[in-house]
């Protein structure tokens, strides 16, 4: 069994989907794959694949937070709010100095509610929404809170900007581009958008489509993926001994005293619970501080999110 993460460095023009598919030829039939978190087709960079048992892992490596480069064209608003879609609207405008971007990107850290687009794969009573926007529909969408922790100027070539932004989970960085120049006094759309990071994973380690065929044809694929034991190091660890990892295989949620050591984990934390030699066994969530003086030895450290039952706690 090929079990891990692929990380591929995605080209313009294929859909996320359409990687999945390519990737999967090349590995041992009903292989499961998938991947963390969608590009679009015009979209470049990281595209995190999970393979065989570390599907079962993906929403917590979607949990994690994205960076992005975006390439913000100043001037013309376009129905999707990204390069693929028809001009809506145009505002002449004189394009904005720097000083003024970069106050208007202060503005935008932190938490926001943010409205999903009509163009997106966001699902409203089960239908996506890019399906009812192609049908000239407009509903009512909820808003969701999500979080800018970054957003820096890059480098500017009118009519655009470009903008390396660190975002949660869920942000849409077409809507946060068209915010950014109303605030500027125009309109606008994203005319490019490169994922650089999400969670630990870097571009810098992610295989271009091609090589990742060349090595399937020659049977290497394998020598690319990251080990599922390694997937999620951004979370805090808690290594079990041997009695409470073999416990916890059977649904028991550890208490201290099953606890050898442990990262620094505040209350409400995603953990990641692996045994001495390093293999994950389970994800969970922490109800008390690592350090807490009144949590009793045998009360339980965490509420289980997902165990991985197939490890072993040898």
């Amino acid at each position: 069994m090929i079990d891990g993460v692929l990380l591929i460095n995605k080209e313009a023009g294929p859909s996320s989907h359409d990687i999945v598919n390519e990737v999967r030829k090349f590995l041992p039939r009903k292989t499961k794959v998938g991947h963390a978190g969608t590009l679009d087709p015009f979209a470049t960079g990281l595209l995190v694949l999970v393979i065989g048992k570390a599907t079962s892992a993906s929403r917590f490596l979607m949990y994690q937070n994205k960076v992005y480069q975006a390439a913000i064209s100043f001037g013309a608003a376009t129905d999707t709010l990204d390069s693929t879609g028809k001009i809506i609207e145009v505002v002449q405008a004189q394009f904005p100095a720097k000083d003024q971007i970069e106050e208007v990107l202060k503005t935008m850290i932190g938490p926001a509610l943010q409205e999903p687009p009509m163009y997106s794969a966001k699902k409203v009573d089960g239908k996506p929404l890019y399906k009812l926007a192609r049908k000239g529909l407009q509903i009512t969408r909820e808003k969701k809170m999500v979080e800018v922790l970054g957003a820096k100027l890059s480098s500017i070539n009118p009519p655009e900007f470009v903008v390396e932004f660190n975002v949660s989970k869920g942000t849409y960085v077409r809507v946060l581009a068209l915010d950014i120049c109303r605030h500027l006094g125009g309109t606008g759309h994203l005319a490019a958008l490169k994922r650089i990071s999400s969670g630990t994973f870097h571009i810098d380690r992610a295989h271009a489509i091609d090589e990742v065929k060349s090595s399937g044809r020659e049977g290497k694929i394998e020598n690319l993926i990251i080990p599922f034991d390694k997937i999620l190091d951004g979370y805090p660890r808690i290594i079990l001994n041997e009695r409470s990892a073999g416990n916890l295989l059977y649904g028991q949620a550890p208490s201290q005293e099953g606890v050898v050591r442990s990262d620094p984990y505040q209350p409400g934390d995603l953990v990641c619970l692996i045994n001495q030699s390093g293999k994950i066994l389970a994800m969970g969530r922490t109800l008390a501080n690592n350090d807490s003086p009144n949590s009793p030895a045998s009360k339980p450290i965490v509420k289980l999110e997902r165990v991985f039952a197939s490890n072993s706690s040898s």
